[in-house]
């Protein structure tokens, strides 16, 4: 009958895999496997742990797991029963004497007698007669230790009456010896109280009656007026800025446009209601026009 190593062992050749390729993929020591291809069982960690082994070398193989397990315990069985066939004795062959070890008692006489025996074992567990005889009983000392303790009980009692004398003359208390001195806590730090910087004051816009927008600086140094437009249809334009025309023109829609002015920018626009304006990143009111033409005046306050 094929052995379950034989059988592994030849398919995994005729793959072309190595005995290191099968440890990376199911991590079976390389000694467990060399066992199982060699049939030597008894070098394995037990029948449990070799039953896996023998699975998961089949599987990583490609081959049926559960035929290989089963045909792994049929040749268990198999070498059982050939080990006890070859340890049946012969009919008709005496059987085995055991070895006895031999000790110092065996070869030593008996002794003739019960009181020869007796002697023999007072020599070996017993002390001589003369010594038994020639020993006295020791006298014990008592010690005696009650003066110690009456020294003691008077010495607590001479301290305890020094102490309550210090205590109520002195009116106050006597510290005991060996009592810690107080452990003082250092105070938690108090933080500094914490001062706000000073407001200050935004930039604003301020509308005037006459489509005139007057920059605010607060407490602000603004420097210059930039406008941004965006228009959402066609919308003609006019800018000027610092006295100078700087646009003339139509803007269409999804345009957007910018300028900038040192002291003041005038715009006006043919079609108010398509435009959107901001002043210096603020959203600027455009004024309320009676037609589609709007015109407005920026300037800023010194």
């Amino acid at each position: 009958m094929p052995k379950v190593g034989e059988l592994l062992r030849d398919e995994r050749e005729r793959q072309g895999i190595t005995l290191r390729d099968i440890e990376a993929a199911t991590s079976i020591r390389l000694r467990y496997l060399q066992a199982i291809e060699s049939s030597d069982y008894s070098a394995l960690p037990g029948n449990v742990y070799a039953k896996g082994f023998v699975r998961n070398y089949a599987i990583t193989l490609g081959l049926n797991e559960t035929e290989f397990v089963g045909m792994y315990k049929l040749e268990l069985e198999v070498n059982a029963s050939q080990k006890q066939e070859d340890t049946v004795v012969a009919p008709g062959a005496p059987p085995a004497r055991p070895a006895v070890k031999e000790t110092r008692a065996a070869h030593k006489t008996p002794p003739a007698n019960k009181d020869e025996e007796n002697m023999e074992l007072e020599k070996l567990f017993l002390p001589p007669r003369e010594q038994i005889q020639s020993r006295k009983p020791v006298a014990v000392k008592k010690k005696r230790i009650w003066p110690f303790f009456t020294l003691l009980v008077l010495f607590f009692s001479v301290a305890g009456m020094v102490v309550y004398v210090l205590s109520t003359f002195s009116g106050g208390s006597v510290p005991l010896v060996n009592e810690a001195p107080p452990v003082s806590t250092p105070a938690s730090p108090v933080a500094p109280p914490q001062i706000e910087p000073p407001r200050r004051a935004p930039v604003r816009l301020s509308y005037e009656n006459n489509g005139r927008i007057i920059i605010i600086p607060g407490d602000n140094i603004v420097e210059e007026i930039t406008a941004v437009v965006e228009i959402s249809g066609n919308c003609w334009t006019m800018v000027v800025a610092d006295r100078r025309e700087v646009y003339a023109g139509i803007l269409t829609g999804g345009q957007k446009m910018n300028w900038q002015a040192r002291e003041e920018l005038y715009v006006k626009f043919g079609n108010v209601g398509a435009a959107k304006m901001s002043v210096n990143g603020m959203p600027a009111v455009l004024p309320d026009a009676v037609g589609p033409v709007a015109e407005l005046t920026v300037s800023i306050a010194r």
